[in-house]
């Protein structure tokens, strides 16, 4: 095995991340979990779609893409979703 090229974590998430990925349970949101949300995408406007992987007790899983928010996959924005959600609550894709 060869690197062929090493870059910052910074640097490789700007390059190949596409998506910010995070799950929401309807039964554990708090009230003002939606607001705290849209303003942590809205600080860190950037390329990337955010995707909403909600469960509900009605509907099961669904998948909702945010129509008007697009995200930058920095480490900041990742910690402040983390620090609302949960650590296994937010990935990239």
């Amino acid at each position: 095995f060869r690197a062929e090229e090493v870059v910052l974590l910074s640097e490789a998430r700007k390059r190949y991340t596409r998506a910010v990925n995070i799950a929401l349970s309807s039964a554990e949101m708090k009230e003002n979990d939606p607001e705290k949300l849209k303003k942590i995408a809205k600080d860190h406007e950037g390329p990337c779609r955010l995707l909403i992987h909600l469960r509900t007790s009605e509907h099961g899983s669904l998948v909702i893409r945010a129509k008007n928010l697009t995200v930058a996959p920095s480490g900041e924005m990742l910690a402040e979703l983390r620090a609302v959600l949960g650590k296994e609550a937010v990935w990239l894709t």
